[in-house]
């Protein structure tokens, strides 16, 4: 990314690096990660806003390794920045705020903090969101630490069922250690033991939850005289705050080794620097020069060189990579065809129409997929007959159309084969299957410059970010375009985005964008 035009999405491609470490509980290279993205978006010049969520997670792994001093520094770092936040991101500061207090055991700064982020939750009408259930989840814990067990028992009731109907394990979890602890606190030591009798695969769980339980399980263990249970939980929570302080010590060490190859490597500098002076006062200047400059020159000569194998070898690793998975993608043609002219033989006429069809949408298929560029005609073409097969099972409120502005001649315009048909399988699959009502597909070619421009859109209910990374065809497209520009110019663009209309906070659609340069080179 340092050699490219992306350079500003460096301290993301960080922070990402950053949250993968801390899903495998690997703190010290997290917090790496984290100062590492900082570092970025200070030398690139980027805008200090950039830095809120590298604060915010910071923040959260000082509360895991309960150094709360550090955490409260990066939670002041935040703080005057909240309002710039998107509702969901300021309802995961608010949350992570919320846990910095309670892990500390200040129970009423906690209990503060998350009426905060209900009350601000409602500002957005954020009713019935994730974010307002786990944030009331919260408060019965706390108001179980506060020993208001009828509120602590109300929060619950209240959340439980939905964490239930969206199978959520984890929350599940969290619920039944809240129950578990008022019927403690309770004396209810019947109602606690059935309440334990329901066991969760505790690996799958975060430790911070199944040391919130052992917390309450030793109560448990203490009240009913069984104290060698008692003691082995108290075993257990050392062993986990010594693997915290084992953290802490990596997390110490890498600053100081990072301190100390930064000191060397100026120490070095400055010694390279004097020998160059005492050799320049032993050798004539002209010399001196002569030879650096062919050295220098040679170095570089030999340097583009191995960069430029190297480049043109990952570009071929990748196409290679691309055409593989596209081999493996094939079903063999041999057997699709003669299963289906068997079917079609044994048909009545409607069902025949279909088959001829779907056999005609394959074999277009198997054509277009065996090579990397088509002509646009040719792509919407295929595009076209795709659709006739899915309008089979759409229903008569589904509408498709085709725009292609005068300009446009769309047998000389070369495009990535599929692009068009991923999108348009993409709008169908995840906007307008499962829509009730109208539905309404259009692909829109227009002219922008020296560039094809092709709009694919749908009024389905706009897409998820995260879910959307995960898509195989997504990952397509952006390793396509990827191999593509990497021996281009003029570069191909590809944007994806939620349509909202003018009163509504919700998305009514979706559009992806795909910007062709002319001449650009794709085979």
């Amino acid at each position: 990314m340092l050699n490219s035009d992306s350079k500003h999405n460096l301290p993301k491609t960080c922070a990402n690096m950053a949250d993968a470490y801390m899903l495998c509980n690997d703190l010290p290279n997290a917090a790496k990660w984290y100062r590492r993205a900082l570092f970025l978006v200070d030398s690139l010049e980027l805008p200090q806003k950039e830095n809120i969520t590298l604060y915010m997670g910071l923040a959260q792994i000082y509360v895991t390794l309960h150094n709360y001093g550090k955490a409260k520094f990066y939670n002041d770092q935040t703080e005057p920045h909240v309002k710039e936040m998107s509702p969901s991101m300021q309802a995961y500061y608010v949350n992570n705020l919320g846990n910095y207090y309670y892990f500390q055991g200040d129970y009423k700064n906690a209990l503060l903090t998350f009426m905060r982020m209900k009350k601000m939750l409602e500002e957005h009408g954020m009713v019935r969101t994730f974010d307002m259930y786990l944030c009331k989840l919260n408060q019965a814990d706390v108001y179980l630490n506060l020993n208001l067990l009828n509120e602590a028992t109300k929060m619950l009731d209240e959340v439980e069922p939905y964490f239930h109907s969206k199978g959520d394990k984890t929350s599940i979890y969290y619920c039944y250690t809240i129950r578990f602890g008022i019927a403690v606190r309770a004396g209810k030591m019947d109602e606690a033991r059935r309440i334990m009798v329901n066991k969760a695969d505790e690996s799958l769980i975060p430790y911070s939850l199944v040391n919130i339980r052992n917390k309450y399980k030793r109560q448990y263990y203490e009240l009913t005289g069984n104290y060698s249970k008692a003691y082995t939980l108290l075993q257990e929570s050392i062993e986990y705050n010594d693997s915290i302080e084992h953290n802490l010590s990596n997390m110490r060490s890498a600053e100081i080794m990072s301190r100390f190859t930064t000191d060397t490597l100026q120490l070095h500098h400055e010694l390279i620097l004097e020998h160059k002076n005492a050799e320049i006062q032993r050798v004539k200047f002209t010399s001196t020069l002569a030879i650096s400059a062919t050295l220098t020159l040679a170095f570089m000569l030999i340097m583009w060189y191995l960069y430029l194998r190297k480049r043109r070898f990952k570009v071929q690793l990748r196409i290679m990579n691309l055409k593989l998975d596209n081999v493996r993608n094939r079903i063999s043609p041999h057997f699709m065809f003669n299963v289906l002219n068997n079917r079609i033989i044994k048909s009545d006429t409607k069902e025949t129409n279909e088959l001829t069809e779907l056999a005609q949408l394959i074999r277009a298929n198997l054509d277009m997929s065996s090579t990397l560029g088509v002509e646009l005609q040719k792509e919407l073409e295929f595009v076209q007959q795709y659709i006739r097969v899915e309008s089979y099972l759409m229903g008569d409120d589904f509408h498709f159309n085709i725009d292609i502005a005068p300009d446009v001649d769309a047998s000389s315009v070369r495009i990535p084969s599929m692009f068009i048909q991923i999108l348009t399988e993409n709008a169908i699959k995840h906007g307008l299957r499962n829509k009730e009502g109208d539905k309404r597909l259009c692909i829109n070619v227009t002219r922008d410059s020296n560039c094809t421009v092709i709009k694919v859109s749908d009024n389905g209910p706009g897409f998820n970010p995260n879910v959307l990374r995960r898509k195989t065809g997504m990952n397509i497209i952006s390793q396509t375009i990827a191999v593509i520009n990497v021996r281009n110019k003029d570069k191909i663009r590809f944007s994806i985005r939620n349509i909202y209309s003018d009163d509504s906070k919700q998305p009514n659609g979706c559009e992806a964008t795909l910007r062709v340069p002319d001449g650009v080179k794709i085979e």
